[in-house]
C-alpha cells in the first residue's frame, strides 16, 4: 500500500455496517489505504474480509475500539 491517507476502520458483528464502510471509502475521490481490525467477530466478518484483496486486514481478541484503534496504526 502506498497512499497518503490511511483509514483504519475497528469492527465486532457490523457486518452490513462494514461493508457500507468500506464501500464509502473506497467511492472517495483521494484513495485510501485502507485498514480493517476485526475484534473477533463471529458473524462471517473475517471471511469477508478475507476475500478482499484491496484492504490490509488484522485479527485479534475484541479489546474495544480503542485497542482496535491502536493495533491499526
Amino acid at each position: 500500500m502506498t497512499s497518503k491517507v490511511a483509514a483504519v476502520v475497528v469492527t465486532y458483528n457490523r457486518l452490513k455496517d462494514l461493508k457500507e464502510c468500506l464501500k464509502a471509502i473506497s467511492e472517495q475521490t483521494v484513495k485510501a489505504d485502507i485498514v480493517v481490525v476485526n475484534n473477533g467477530s463471529t458473524d462471517g466478518t473475517q471471511q469477508y474480509i478475507e476475500s478482499r484483496m484491496d484492504i490490509e486486514v488484522i485479527t485479534q481478541n475484541n479489546l474495544g475500539g480503542a485497542g482496535g484503534f491502536y493495533a491499526g496504526t
